[in-house]
């Protein structure tokens, strides 16, 4: 990767990472920060970046705002936040046609309005516009309450907090209801200076050519502002089980239960590799292929799905399954009976080719669009890695039965979730 992607420092604590391609007749420019992750400002910086990517000083109203993107040929902005292991990233970018494709260069004009975006957001008085904030506000607030909606997304975050309590992991992604409520938009925006003054900037480039320009551009309105102690991204402490296994439940109006089971995966190898663990995860839950869908699924029809993800950053894996209420133990029992296969080997050659071949086409369509191609090389740059995606499958297909044993043999159970219906009469 460090052949393929070329690293600059443009200012103090802002590095610019350019990645050449040339499949594509739209170009990327991004603006990524890394903060500390806790409950004081994720709520903030979930709605500070929507507030952000929808307006800016200079067209403070969505239907300006759409009228420039409109004269920018269509360009297309968006921002979100997410989690990985202990830091927040925050992230906003642009997408649009190269200038060899139009009949005029708008590769400038587009990153001035990024980065318009970023540092000169509409403002009325000592905080964000009003009406862009209570908008911004309100759909938070709807996102939130709507969470519940989704049973199985509910039922896994719900896992997800019990496993991780006291660990900033845990911590839902938009922040809870009455943390956005209490969010004032001079609050937000304190919160935002003070973000531009201690974040961790990356800003990407994904085009034919690198356009330097682009950094110069940043630089000039970074050095706006008084930086002071600058977040470092650090390296997760992976998530250990607890030793005894806790076991949760609630009860909502559903006719589907959601059973949840959240495990430690252990360390990622005698080698200090990730591989032997996603390969076993993904063949173990990871689709049509996997021994939890042909098995728990298919055979025994003791749910309706039956997945299980990984997350790399925390050393954690969540199986996630919909089961009638009172089948959620033969289910249970069942997953695990799965899982002891994989730790004893029992399972064919050919279910561990499948896996592998399913998840060298998905990396190699990693490179098929702007933003999973920007994703997975800035990804790999703040886990430490070097590898692209091909070099990854080189990995990948070197895996055998007794890497994927010893990967299984590290799992251990640490959280049961269910989400069972409400009993008869029940409020």
């Amino acid at each position: 990767m460090t052949d393929f992607v070329n690293q600059t420092e443009i200012a103090k604590g802002a590095i610019g990472c350019y990645i050449p391609s040339n499949r594509f007749k739209t170009a990327r420019i991004s603006v990524t920060a890394y903060l500390p992750l806790n409950e004081d400002n994720i709520a903030t910086a979930s709605l500070m970046a929507q507030i952000l990517s929808n307006g800016c000083a200079r067209f403070a109203k969505p239907l300006d705002m759409s009228r420039e993107l409109d004269r920018l040929y269509g360009a297309t902005l968006g921002a979100d936040t997410d989690k990985m292991g202990d830091t927040l990233v925050w992230r906003t970018g642009i997408i649009f046609v190269q200038d060899k494709f139009l009949p005029e260069n708008i590769f400038a004009d587009c990153a001035r309005l990024l980065f318009d975006t970023v540092f000169a957001p509409a403002c009325d008085g000592n905080g964000f516009d009003s009406d862009n904030f209570e908008r911004e506000k309100r759909i938070q607030l709807e996102d939130i309450e709507g969470e519940i909606n989704d049973k199985r997304t509910f039922a896994r975050n719900r896992c997800l907090a019990e496993m991780c309590d006291g660990e900033p992991f845990g911590i839902p992604n938009l922040g809870t209801a009455e943390q956005v409520a209490a969010l004032t938009r001079e609050g937000v925006y304190n919160a935002w200076r003070k973000f531009l003054e201690t974040a961790y900037f990356r800003v990407g480039v994904v085009a034919d050519d690198e356009h330097p320009e682009v950094y110069g551009m940043f630089a000039e309105r970074l050095a706006n502002i008084e930086r002071g102690e600058i977040y470092t991204p650090v390296e997760t402490e992976l998530h250990t089980a607890a030793g005894e296994i806790k076991r949760v439940s609630d009860r909502l109006d559903v006719a589907q239960g959601k059973l949840v089971l959240g495990c430690s995966v252990g360390g990622a190898g005698e080698d200090n590799e990730s591989y032997r663990t996603m390969v076993m995860i993904d063949m173990l839950g990871g689709g049509a292929y996997s021994l939890l869908f042909n098995n728990v699924r298919e055979k025994l029809s003791l749910c309706y799905y039956c997945a299980a993800r990984y997350d790399k950053s925390t050393g954690m894996m969540m199986v996630d399954s919909g089961v009638e209420t009172g089948n959620e133990e033969k289910a249970k029992e069942e997953i695990l009976r799965q899982l002891k296969v994989v730790q004893e080997g029992d399972f064919e050659q050919d279910e561990l080719d499948s896996t592998i071949l399913t998840m060298v086409n998905a990396l190699k369509s990693t490179v098929d669009t702007l933003g999973g191609l920007e994703n997975w090389y800035l990804t790999q740059i703040l886990s430490g890695s070097d590898e692209s995606p091909l070099e990854n499958v080189e990995k990948i297909t070197a895996m055998t039965k007794e890497r994927i044993q010893s990967a299984a043999k590290k799992i251990t159970l640490d959280t049961v979730f269910f989400l069972a219906g409400k009993k008869e009469g029940e409020e």
